[in-house]
């Protein structure tokens, strides 16, 4: 056996299908992609694209986006299918889509290799975006999705290995049996603590307290609600940063929130920039709705992210950040959807310095636990082992 854990001497093959790999390398696609081409001759087959280093390691790459076909979406679930069949590997990695999970169990058939689900989301999420919006667009795409949920519900019970950044409560119902489920969680690259203070530059964030939410900004998450419900916070010097794509509805209503705390919208920042405003923070916001059902299950990076730069935190009470931190003593947990909750757990580390010094600090010791190194390692371990 290696050093590293592997019992492989030689790099294996593997087919990795899934819709893009994400230029942020924080990500868990990101992660999970650019281990295994560094651990094996990896074809990678996509929807969309790969950032340059991605594509540059893999030793053959396939676009759908920048096929002959790419204008005609209708061919896309053809076209991966007709990619990946070309493609004969020791084993093929599917990630939660439907088209994806059909896709390697056909070619692991096909070609009498593996077939491992990697599930960093519920598979019925696409299902769930369109079922909520009226037209005929909206139902094709509902029907297509329904389609490849009811395929993925299927299949994955046939996956050697399937393994969860996910909860595992999250798949209960698909009767996979557990000795072929590999639980992990989502992660941090410590890294990026070196890289955001070493870097000199400063968010420039005012004096006082500083509450800091990353994520998307618009009704959806409630982050407008959210704003209302920590408004009448009884301190002075206190400063709200938002940072994440802002929709204009969300923007307007929450510059007509009538509140003393000092509200600044920042937009879309990339993630070194918001990685400034995180380490000049003293309270991290992660709290989304539970009407967005695959949140319940999920484990944030930004919570990871929090945690790095020991920022006291206000966290959804889910499955997904139940399994990372423990109320009261690494982070605060609230129902995401109680005004009194919110309102009392912000004004709460806002008053008390002490306490937001020890969750944090207890919240960065938590972390250590959560390291993409150690994390990857793992996966890698599971896929080449399979």
């Amino acid at each position: 056996m290696a050093k590293d854990g592997s019992t492989e001497t030689d790099p294996r093959s593997l087919t990795f299908i899934l819709n893009e790999v994400p230029r942020s390398k924080n990500r868990t696609r990101y992660q999970h992609v650019s281990t295994l081409t560094e651990a094996t001759t990896t074809t990678l087959v996509v929807k969309s694209g790969a950032p340059d280093e991605i594509r540059h390691r893999v030793s053959e790459y396939r676009s759908f986006s920048e096929s002959a076909l790419s204008s005609i979406q209708l061919l896309f679930p053809l076209w991966v299918v007709y990619a990946t069949l070309g493609c004969e590997s020791d084993i093929y990695v599917s990630d939660h889509r439907g088209y994806s999970v059909f896709t390697a169990w056909l070619a692991s058939r096909w070609h009498s290799g593996i077939f491992i689900a990697d599930i960093w989301d519920l598979p019925s999420l696409p299902l769930q975006m369109y079922t909520k919006n009226s037209g005929i667009h909206h139902i094709h795409k509902a029907l297509y999705h329904g389609f490849s949920y009811l395929l993925a519900l299927a299949l994955l019970r046939k996956a050697s290995r399937v393994v969860l950044s996910i909860h595992p409560r999250s798949i209960d119902r698909y009767g996979i049996p557990e000795d072929r489920v590999v639980a992990l969680t989502n992660g941090v690259a410590e890294r990026l603590r070196r890289e955001t203070l070493a870097n000199g530059t400063s968010a420039g964030v005012s004096t006082g307290i500083t509450i800091v939410y990353v994520g998307h900004v618009n009704e959806m998450r409630k982050i407008p609600r959210v704003v209302e419900y920590i408004s009448d916070i009884d301190h002075e010097g206190v400063t709200l940063h938002l940072i994440g794509p802002t929709t204009p509805e969300a923007r307007e209503e929450i510059r007509e929130t009538d509140t003393d705390i000092e509200i600044e919208l920042h937009g879309y920042c990339s993630h070194e920039r918001a990685l400034e405003f995180v380490s000049e923070s003293d309270i991290g916001l992660c709290l989304v709705p539970k009407s967005v059902k695959n949140y319940r299950f999920s484990y944030p990076i930004k919570l990871f992210e929090y945690g790095l730069f020991s920022v006291a935190t206000v966290c959804s009470d889910t499955a997904g950040i139940r399994r990372v931190v423990t109320h009261g003593e690494d982070a605060l947990l609230v129902d995401p959807d109680d005004q009194s909750e919110i309102s009392e757990a912000v004004t709460q580390l806002v008053q008390d310095e002490a306490l937001r010094d020890r969750i944090g600090e207890q919240f960065e010791q938590t972390i250590e636990n959560y390291y993409w190194e150690d994390i990857t390692r793992e996966f890698e371990r599971t896929v080449l082992n399979c």
